[in-house]
């Protein structure tokens, strides 16, 4: 009894370790996040905060792990990393949803929209204030009500959504007049005001603009009330009402120039004054105030205000029918025009144009009428194109969030499937054991049981036995009478020797079981040695299988790709802003293949492409894939280095120095030589993988297209480079100007020959 004793004691101490070890790595762990330092650079910080990560999902400390994790997503945002931060606060708002964590999935909803409010997407900013604020209405949560409302209304207004901005800023107003929030309701007042005037609810911008006004009158701030003036005016104008809208402009004239404010200050002022008069029909009053703009601007630092200013006067002029002075005008503004201001040198036009169809020059006024057309459509079409590209952004956002969104999900859903396959095995692992125990308890109660057996045995042999004796003895009682004491003395010795085996049998049994759970230690003790070593080994084995395949997808992919790949499942594709992209092409290579056996074929190309292989490996630049026989690479994916143009010219002056290198041999062989044609563009381009099976890193954009024609548009044995290159590497490579040559589907490109 003992020993088993001591092997308990021994256990519970171990367990009592482990336990201690635990809570101490626990408390270790916040420490260690709490003592992070801050102010150290966000790689290290990002670095940092992934070890403690790490250590915590380990741990399966849930709260550490997200508290790492938010700090990590603000950090990833922050340096312009979004498809890691986007990934975090995704798992965060599904945990948070899940756990019902409303406070904690409030804050995040807002994080997520003031990124893209940063990044200029007001539409996807507002969806996340909107979810922030469905939170808030289905919970008790204590926040800023009218303050988020109004934040919804700010962004709908920043999309151009007017409508909808007051759906948010309506509920906003009433909250600001109930709780008394006066410098919140003016923001809130400012915005319905521009809202109301972009949908041309002109009366409802006045009532806006008033209450405005009236807020602004008890708060001394007279700069404040003068810009409200001016404003009230600036809306009446558009009402058509230019009498109240003088009304208006001089009277915050009036208490500008009271605040010590000249006309230098007051220039916009003054113009809507000047433009007021002459809606009115007081052209000379009008051009009072117009002249004085032009007085206070400076020509060589406003030309465009200026031929602004000319205009109107010019317009002032043509309405009273005085063309001469018109003409003088208009012609003095147009000769400010440079291009820098299209919008002024349309109106001038179009002034222009009625001006000499008054004259009756009617070729004149065409050829003006003509200008102002070519412009206005050129503003017209840089407006749609700027409105499609916005489009595209947003698209391409909404695109990359769902593609993040449903990675999350994804690998949830796969981390999920492992805890049940595991809840599996530890209930299999449970059952295991419970079987086991169940043997070794009926194995003990069935030696128990042959112990009980053999005790009743032995009791019922010396009952017998002392019947046979008591039989004898009252058969024998007259002749045993004197040996009766001498036999009396016997029966006890007999007892004495009967108790002694009793007492040593039992020693013996106990010392059985003392045996059977020694054993049954040792054995248990043996399987788990046999369960560490076979864990050791197959850990092992997949540590040399991953090492494998980790080698493999780094010959395919980018590194930075391939870690992508094997953490989310797929890579995003990424824009570059720089790259210079290289393309080859063997001249006449059609009539080679058909000298050659493609045995013979292949182990040619394979000697030039081997080649061009360690030239890119050399110079830091990314192979893209070979086709045929063009080869294709680009420098500056997908980490962007410095000066990618200049790596690309001297890597591309390598392959010319090694083809003509691998020609000389090919000639002392009498074989055919290989021409060589290298063209080179630096631009934009989009560069990752798509698809879901084969995956191959590759590049696209209209830097590729132009980098292909700059090959197909040279000559062999020359570096064909375009505009864009020449510009990175003229102050560093001689080059030779070749004009501008036709490109397919590009119309006249100015190319340029390296000088080697």
């Amino acid at each position: 009894m003992g020993i088993a004793k001591k092997y308990l004691s021994l256990f519970l101490l171990l367990l009592s370790l482990v336990s201690f070890a635990q809570n101490s790595d626990s408390t270790n762990l916040w420490n260690q996040y709490q003592n992070l330092e801050r102010n150290q650079s966000s790689e290290n910080l990002i670095d940092a905060l992934q070890v403690v990560l790490a250590q915590a999902e380990v741990n399966e400390k849930e709260q550490l792990s997200n508290a790492v994790k938010e700090e990590l997503a603000a950090l990833y945002l922050q340096n312009d990393m979004a498809n890691q931060g986007l990934r975090y606060y995704f798992q965060l708002s599904n945990y948070y949803t899940k756990h019902q964590q409303f406070q904690d999935l409030f804050r995040v909803y807002l994080a997520l929209s003031d990124y893209y409010e940063t990044q200029s997407f007001p539409n996807n900013s507002a969806q996340y204030r909107l979810q922030a604020l469905e939170v808030l209405d289905s919970t008790s949560i204590e926040e800023d009500r009218p303050l988020l409302l109004f934040d919804l209304g700010r962004l709908k207004v920043q999309a151009v959504e007017y409508e909808q901005s007051l759906a948010y800023l309506n509920p906003s107003d009433s909250l600001c007049v109930l709780r008394n929030r006066n410098t919140l309701l003016l923001q809130v007042l400012r915005l319905k005001g521009k809202a109301f005037e972009k949908l041309n609810r002109l009366d409802d911008a006045v009532i806006v603009n008033e209450r405005i006004l009236k807020l602004l009158e008890g708060e001394n701030d007279i700069g404040d009330y003068t810009k409200q003036l001016n404003n009230l005016g600036f809306i009446e104008q558009k009402r058509g009402n230019s009498k109240a809208a003088l009304n208006y402009f001089l009277n915050t004239l009036e208490q500008r120039e009271k605040l010590g404010y000249g006309d230098e200050s007051n220039v916009p002022l003054l113009i809507n004054i000047g433009i007021s008069n002459q809606n009115i029909g007081d052209a000379i009053e009008a051009r009072v105030y117009l002249e004085r703009v032009l007085k206070t601007i400076d020509e060589t630092q406003s030309p465009g205000l200026e031929a602004e200013i000319l205009d109107l006067i010019s317009g002032s002029y043509l309405s009273e029918d005085d063309f001469y002075n018109a003409k003088i005008y208009n012609e003095e503004g147009l000769a400010l025009m440079d291009g820098m201001e299209p919008e002024v040198e349309m109106e001038l036009h179009l002034t222009a144009s009625i001006i000499f169809e008054k004259l009756l020059q009617y070729q004149e006024a065409l050829g003006h009428y003509k200008s102002y057309l070519d412009i206005k459509d050129s503003l017209d079409l840089e407006r749609r194109l700027s409105q499609e590209e916005l489009l595209q952004q947003q698209l391409y956002v909404e695109q990359t969030e769902k593609e993040v969104q449903a990675l999350v999900d994804k690998n949830e859903i796969k981390d999920y499937q492992l805890q049940q396959l595991q809840l599996e095995s530890e209930n299999k692992d449970i059952q295991l054991k419970n079987q086991e125990l169940d043997a070794k308890q009926k194995l003990q109660s069935a030696r128990l049981r042959q112990q009980e057996l053999e005790a009743a045995r032995t009791e019922q042999e010396l009952r017998a036995a002392k019947a046979r004796e008591e039989n004898q003895r009252l058969r024998l009682k007259q002749q045993e009478l004197i040996e009766a004491q001498n036999q009396k003395n016997i029966l006890l010795l007999e007892r004495e020797a009967q108790v002694k085996d009793l007492e040593l049998e039992q020693s013996k049994t106990v010392a059985r079981n003392l045996v059977v759970i020694v054993l049954l230690a040792v054995l248990v003790m043996v399987l788990a040695l046999f369960a560490v070593t076979k864990i050791r080994k197959s850990n092992k084995i997949i540590n040399v299988e991953k090492k494998k395949s980790d080698n493999l997808l780094l010959n395919i992919l980018p590194e930075a790709t391939a870690e992508e790949l094997k953490t989310l499942g797929s890579s995003l594709p990424r824009r570059y802003d720089k790259v210079a992209v290289l393309f080859t092409d063997f001249k006449g290579f059609t009539k080679i293949t058909e000298t050659m056996q493609p045995e013979e074929l292949v182990d040619s190309l394979d000697l030039f492409f081997a080649g061009f292989d360690d030239i890119m490996k050399k110079h830091g630049i990314e192979k893209i894939k070979t086709i045929g026989d063009a080869y294709m690479c680009a420098a500056g994916i997908p980490d962007i280095i410095e000066n990618p143009s200049q790596r690309m010219v001297k890597a591309a002056k390598e392959m010319l120095a090694l083809t003509e290198e691998i020609n000389a041999r090919k000639q002392k062989m009498n074989q055919d030589t290989w021409g060589i044609r290298i063209g080179i563009h630096t631009g934009p381009v989009v560069a990752g993988v798509i698809g879901k099976y084969k995956f191959q890193y590759d590049v696209w954009g209209d830097a590729v297209n132009l980098a292909a024609r700059m090959e197909s548009s040279g000559e062999p044995g020359k570096i064909n480079i375009s505009e864009s290159t020449f510009m990175d590497v003229s102050d560093r490579v001689p080059c030779t100007y070749r004009g501008e040559i036709a490109a397919k589907n590009k119309g006249n490109v100015k190319m340029y020959f390296v000088d080697t």
